[in-house]
């Protein structure tokens, strides 16, 4: 089979945006301030639409109590509070996972606002260095938070670009993005992009796309009670002599049981106080202004002695002055 030259693509891939373009008409992305959020957006929105993505990170942020107890978070509990109806649960749930951990292992926190205050470049070099971060993810961070010119390639897009040959069969994530950002125009690309998106969450092949999404490397899933067992210490204790012993003796490193431990009593807590959030109704102003009444008299109960009643005080009237003289002069007459 003849391969194609770069000024075919090229045609090719104008002639898709014109039919979508028809077919569509405008569009609009708003821009996002909060690089962090994006990001996780962006994971989430590499296999579903960005209003599913939106739905997902919103009962994420509501589940948990911050970012930092949603990074120690198993795979298995955010597919159940994202929903396992959600379009490639698995894989959107490890690469949040991904993600959270990569932003931790740079900065020690789950802030990227500094960015904000740092150049396209250095931004765009810094989301680079984020280990096991999904493409479409840094792109959809660069296109909507510092509105570069880049077109994000989702998993539904990547499948339907390459098997209607609008890019060349072998080609990754990044390099259908690379192709597309220059045969599209800078003012282009936000309409190209969601068109795109929209279209090929239609008519991209499920089956494949499936499989494109199985085929990205798993996160591994730690089996935190055997974790705990003496030969699961053993064998954890020799692999970081072994083969991690230099980030074992660095400042501030934790043994890896030590950490799993601890993630694990920070998931328990939390999920308790969930329990106990979901079990406990809100109470109206009325129940309210009871509750406080009762408590009001419990503890009036607790300080008075059984079997002793405390007579009530009278009283106390003012005498007005010059009194006694007059029931002196009131006696003398009497008398």
């Amino acid at each position: 089979m003849k391969k194609k030259t770069i000024a075919e693509y090229a045609r090719q891939i104008k002639k898709l945006f014109t039919k979508l373009r028809k077919a569509g008409g405008k569009v609009s992305l708003p821009p996002v301030d909060d690089p962090m959020d994006q990001l996780l957006r962006g994971a989430l929105s590499t296999y579903a639409s960005e209003t599913r993505a939106d739905a997902a990170l919103a009962k994420l942020r509501g589940a948990m109590v911050d970012l930092n107890e949603l990074r120690v978070t198993p795979v298995s509990e955010i597919i159940e509070v994202i929903g396992v109806d959600y379009p490639s649960c698995r894989s959107a749930a490890e690469e949040i996972s991904r993600a959270l951990n990569a932003v931790y292992n740079r900065v020690h926190g789950q802030d990227l606002g500094f960015l904000k205050g740092s150049s396209r470049k250095a931004a765009e070099s810094f989301l680079a260095s984020l280990d096991g971060v999904g493409d479409h993810a840094k792109a959809s961070v660069m296109l909507r938070c510092f509105k570069s010119h880049v077109i994000p390639v989702d998993a539904n897009m990547h499948v339907f670009l390459k098997k209607n040959g609008y890019v060349p069969e072998g080609a990754t994530v990044e390099d259908a993005q690379k192709l597309l950002t220059r045969q599209i125009k800078e003012r282009d690309g936000v309409t190209f992009y969601v068109l795109a998106k929209r279209y090929a969450s239609v008519h991209a092949p499920r089956k494949i796309a499936k499989k494109a999404a199985s085929k990205r490397e798993p996160t591994p899933v730690v089996d935190h009670k055997a974790a705990r067992k003496p030969e699961a210490k053993a064998a954890a204790k020799t692999a970081v002599k072994a083969g991690g012993a230099a980030k074992a003796k660095a400042p501030g490193a934790k043994p890896r049981v030590k950490a799993e431990d601890e993630a694990a009593k920070l998931r328990a807590k939390a999920k308790a106080r969930r329990k106990d959030k979901a079990a406990k109704p809100a109470m109206t102003a009325k129940q309210v202004k009871k509750a406080k009444a009762a408590s009001a008299k419990a503890s009036r109960r607790k300080t008075s002695i059984p079997g002793v009643t405390v007579p009530k005080k009278k009283p106390v009237t003012k005498k007005p002055a010059g009194g006694s003289r007059s029931r002196r002069s009131a006696g003398r007459r009497s008398g």
